[in-house]
């Protein structure tokens, strides 16, 4: 605790709530001192053990009690070893695990929860995605698009460079192909509001043009992610997003693409 009082990370309260004014943040995330470039800010340590401290006492609805059938040893030590009867077991349970995916990603968010995640902002990334969610859904977005919008920073402290591919990947089963490009691509296109700090290129999302879903990024970014750094802004509770993620997630994986996809009864066979 005595490395706050040295470390302006801890004490430095940020005046803007939009990244296209956010200069002296952009001036913070570069140097900080004590404090590895882990992340732009965090010390990898502290920032591993808050994490893992959420992940412990998070709360959720709760889940589907699991069968108490007795289930038997598996014979095979490789799956073309087994036999049908053992496969076909298998993926039973890995459809009854698959229902509950979605609470896998909303405690994945949660762990975003703390100040040690503003990093330089005024907002929690859990805050941040509540608060691009709730602009999203009062500006009358689609119930996909308002999923997308809560989860889209999930990956960030995984991998920040290329975090927006991570949500994209989770929901592109059960999201049309806009809403995944938007969700894999949307870190390009923010970087128009801000990247010019860093002395970057503003307009890395031109390469992009004439892609079918680039307004949608545009306005997804514009509208909703850039102006979610409000703290003081009244974000829907996640639990406003219950019924909403879970009508996604319910939906037949790979639904755009009809009964043909190649992944569509991969793992589970459903």
């Amino acid at each position: 605790r005595g490395g706050r009082d040295k470390n302006p990370l801890f004490i430095y309260s940020p005046p803007k709530v939009h990244l296209k004014d956010a200069a002296p943040i952009c001036a913070s995330l570069i140097a900080v001192p004590h404090s590895p470039p882990v992340c732009g800010m965090m010390n990898t340590q502290k920032a591993a053990a808050a994490v893992y401290r959420r992940a412990q006492s998070i709360s959720l609805p709760a889940a589907r009690p699991h069968s108490s059938v007795a289930v038997p040893e598996p014979k095979f030590i490789h799956l073309s070893g087994a036999s049908r009867a053992e496969m076909q077991k298998v993926g039973a349970l890995y459809a009854a695990a698959e229902k509950d995916s979605w609470r896998r990603l909303v405690a994945l968010l949660e762990t975003q929860r703390g100040d040690d995640t503003k990093l330089g902002t005024q907002v929690s990334l859990y805050d941040h995605g509540l608060q691009t969610a709730t602009r999203a859904m009062k500006d009358g977005a689609s119930e996909e698009m308002v999923v997308a919008s809560l989860f889209h920073d999930v990956g960030e402290l995984l991998c920040p460079k290329n975090h927006g591919e991570i949500p994209a990947a989770v929901l592109r089963p059960f999201v049309s192909e806009d809403t995944y490009w938007v969700l894999a691509h949307h870190e390009i296109f923010q970087a128009y509001h801000y990247i010019h700090h860093f002395d970057g290129d503003p307009n890395l999302r031109d390469a992009f043009k004439g892609h079918p879903a680039y307004d949608a990024c545009v306005h997804f970014c514009a509208d909703w992610d850039e102006k979610a750094f409000d703290g003081a802004y009244a974000s829907y509770p996640i639990d406003k997003f219950w019924p909403l993620i879970k009508n996604v997630f319910s939906r037949e994986a790979y639904w755009w693409a009809g009964p043909g996809h190649p992944k569509r009864m991969l793992v589970s066979g459903q």
